[in-house]
């Protein structure tokens, strides 16, 4: 309890696919035994013998820029491309293949390590096999059987449970229960839905010239509504934990502000400096906001009760960020009734 997953932070706060590709290679530099099992899952056996060693970003001259490159002198050298968003480019295959045939090793091999289902043209299944060159396409999905258990307390342990925050696990399969839970949490969904509605006149009262913007912001985990002025914007919101990196965490109760008088190349700045000031984070990049587990804020058995809770949450947070600085000094916040 309470030790860092440092894999878990650095794509929190980055995560370009380039950085996935250098921790996938600071995994096998430090836990190289990973490396066969999951060699093996992919049908490329490789005999025994030094241990692998392992390069990123390497670059030919010919061909380009290798992902990562795993080499076990005198018997293998295999190049893996990693793909999240873009699709696999035949061109920038093929240059691999035609480098990978210039070398002696027995065992040479190409493999595209993708996030969704990707296809390679014929010809360039041809190129490799005329070039005595393996191509192999795996998924990041499947990458995890072979690498460790989420509740592991290992360096692996905690790149799988990374893999898992950014829905790079293949899914167990679906199940009644899930239909059943589905369900349920469509009617949860329902009533949250009713409850912004019912909150949305108060909340206009909060500050003048507050008027809510287009219906609900909504996704798999949260839904919320925005109110802007010519001078704010604030929301109201629900999420079912506080982060998709901790799906296990309780529901949380979140109020994001901006202040739209502030310059654009100021907002992010701005932002942050006022989350630290009061304790909370930063949404959508330049919103600060508070957040509290929801069952500390609605504490009555009564809807309408729960919605005065949920209103009189905002206008704190309203005057928490006014008097930290963030908002204009001289901004109107009406105490709700």
């Amino acid at each position: 309890m309470g030790e860092k997953n440092l894999f878990l932070i650095a794509r929190s706060r980055l995560g370009p696919e380039d950085q996935l590709t250098e921790m996938l290679a600071y995994l096998w530099q430090e836990r190289p035994e990973l490396i066969d099992p999951w060699l093996n899952s992919l049908s490329l056996v490789v005999e025994s013998g030094p241990s692998w060693e392992v390069a990123t970003q390497l670059v030919d001259k010919e061909s380009g820029r290798f992902d990562v490159v795993l080499e076990r002198p005198g018997s293998a050298v295999i190049i893996i491309e990693s793909k999240l968003g873009a699709g696999l480019e035949d061109s920038q295959l093929g240059r691999y293949v035609r480098y990978l045939r210039t070398r002696a090793e027995p065992v040479r091999a190409l493999v595209a390590l993708t996030q969704a289902p990707a296809s390679v043209s014929d010809d360039l299944l041809a190129l490799a096999r005329a070039a005595g060159v393996r191509f192999v396409q795996a998924r990041w999905q499947d990458f995890a059987v072979t690498t460790a258990e989420p509740h592991e307390e290992t360096l692996q342990g905690d790149f799988v449970r990374m893999l898992v925050a950014e829905g790079l696990v293949k899914p167990d399969a679906i199940t009644s229960e899930h239909w059943t839970r589905w369900n349920r949490g469509a009617h949860v969904l329902s009533v949250l839905e009713t409850l912004l509605g019912e909150a949305r006149p108060q909340l206009e009262r909060l500050s003048p010239g507050l008027k809510a913007t287009g219906r609900y912001g909504l996704s798999t985990r949260w839904i919320y509504r925005l109110l802007s002025s010519d001078r704010i914007s604030v929301g109201l919101g629900f999420s079912a934990n506080r982060s998709a990196s901790d799906p296990s965490s309780r529901p949380i109760i979140f109020a994001p502000v901006k202040n739209l008088e502030l310059a654009s190349d100021q907002s992010k700045g701005r932002a942050e400096e006022a989350a630290r000031a009061v304790g909370g984070s930063v949404l959508w990049g330049d919103y600060p906001y508070v957040t509290q587990p929801v069952e500390e804020v609605l504490t009555t058995e009564d809807f309408r009760e729960q919605v005065d809770q949920s209103v009189r949450y905002v206008y704190e947070g309203l005057v928490a960020f006014r008097d930290a600085g963030y908002l204009p000094p001289d901004l109107s916040v009406a105490e709700p009734d």
